[in-house]
């Protein structure tokens, strides 16, 4: 399922603050040790103050979830959300599924959109099905542990690919 202005202006706004606030190797956004030891360059939001706190609150309201469940035809219960930011060198990120979980949705924030640069979709014979945008408040949602995805292109050059993570379980 894919997702055009997930946001709207206030707290679309409310997160491109968030991703202003990033330098590599500020108090707000430091990079985890598996990154540290292996030189990559991704940094991870560190989940803290009131503004994160909220947004993990309406990722868990009706208001939110609602129009998804609708969608997919089940109730949802949002897990856990990730907010990171990769710069070139990273890499490229091979054809994989999700060990675990239900839903999972990623929001890309970006002031610089790029044609190549989102998620890189895969068929079970790990061929490229769909490469899709890198554009700001665009989104996809799928199975993780059903949907091979990755990502066939390193971070282009002066960009810094912010992804926001969001985890939904199935209600049973």
């Amino acid at each position: 399922m894919l997702l055009d202005q997930v946001f709207g202006p206030e707290r679309l706004n409310q997160l491109h603050a968030m991703c202003n606030q990033f330098e590599p190797g500020c108090k707000n956004w430091p990079q985890p040790d598996w990154c540290v030891e292996r030189d990559l360059p991704r940094y991870m939001f560190d989940n803290q103050g009131h503004e994160w706190e909220e947004l993990k609150e309406f990722f868990n309201s009706a208001e939110f979830k609602h129009p998804i469940e609708q969608y997919l035809g089940v109730k949802l219960q949002r897990s856990v959300a990730s907010f990171w930011a990769d710069l070139t060198g990273f890499g490229t990120l091979g054809p994989h599924k999700e060990a675990g979980g239900s839903y999972m949705m990623q929001v890309y924030l970006t002031n610089t959109s790029h044609d190549y640069s989102g998620t890189t979709i895969y068929n079970e014979s790990k061929q490229i099905l769909v490469q899709l945008p890198y554009r700001d408040n665009f989104a996809w949602l799928f199975h993780g542990m059903k949907v091979m995805h990755g990502r066939h292109h390193d971070v282009p050059e002066g960009l810094t690919r912010f992804t926001l993570q969001v985890w939904f379980y199935e209600e049973i």
